[in-house]
């Protein structure tokens, strides 16, 4: 293939083969271990023969000593639904399928919040600070929140505040959060009172989570934003 075929094919692409092949040194493994991945579309939900598959491959490379990593396909980005590569981890954290590599974030969830209009599109193909905290903090409000969610409080946070005073109230409030929760575990804590913290800090969280989807339907009324929150047809 020629350069000026290529450039017009993947317009995105800058870096050469050998800038690529650096992000991927040789793993260091023992001999006769194995590399297995899943690499399933994030167009619909995970489906019993995705789960076979995913547990083939972890039970294999487990066997082996090998490393067992999440690739998502991204390349059909049109039929992309909702929070489909979030519907994917999750689904195979419910059975107990566990990867090595690949789960932290990937191209298709930052185009997919690109297209929900919760991160801005890069400038001049790269992403500056603005867009690091902006999945920063998208990264800790996804475990409880949805998108539709999240544009909520984005949207209002742009209005109010520039988003360098965002990220510094959204670090101000995970530090305070992770302060409170350590304050809570005691590596002293009796065996016997273990369960009752576990159930304790459980309940709050599942508690803390339903005022949040409270609050947060208020805060679209009250803003104007409500239409944010409503499942696009």
């Amino acid at each position: 293939m020629s350069k000026r075929v290529a450039d017009a094919l993947f317009p995105d692409i800058r870096m050469t083969y050998q800038e690529a092949e650096a992000l991927y040194p040789p793993r260091n493994l023992p001999e006769g271990a194995v590399c297995t991945r899943f690499a399933p579309s994030p167009t619909g939900f995970m489906h019993i023969g995705g789960l076979y598959t995913a547990l083939l491959n972890s039970s294999f490379t487990r066997s082996r000593g090998g490393v067992f990593f999440l690739r998502i396909e991204d390349t059909d980005q049109k039929r992309q639904i909702e929070n489909g590569v979030t519907e994917i981890i999750s689904a195979l954290d419910e059975f107990q399928i566990r990867f090595d590599e690949g789960a932290a974030l990937t191209s298709a969830m930052v185009n997919n919040y690109i297209k929900d209009g919760l991160l801005e599109r890069a400038n001049g193909k790269k992403y500056g600070q603005e867009h690091l905290a902006y999945l920063t903090a998208i990264g800790a409000l996804k475990q409880v929140m949805s998108v539709r969610e999240m544009k909520v409080l984005t949207t209002v946070g742009r209005e109010m505040r520039a988003p360098e005073k965002q990220y510094e109230y959204f670090c101000k409030y995970l530090d305070q959060a992770m302060s409170d929760a350590a304050h809570r575990l005691d590596e002293n804590t009796a065996d016997h009172d273990l369960p009752k913290l576990v159930l304790d800090l459980a309940m709050r969280s599942y508690a803390n989570m339903l005022a949040c989807h409270q609050a947060l339907a208020i805060l679209a009324q009250r803003t104007g934003h409500e239409d944010l929150l409503k499942k696009k047809k």
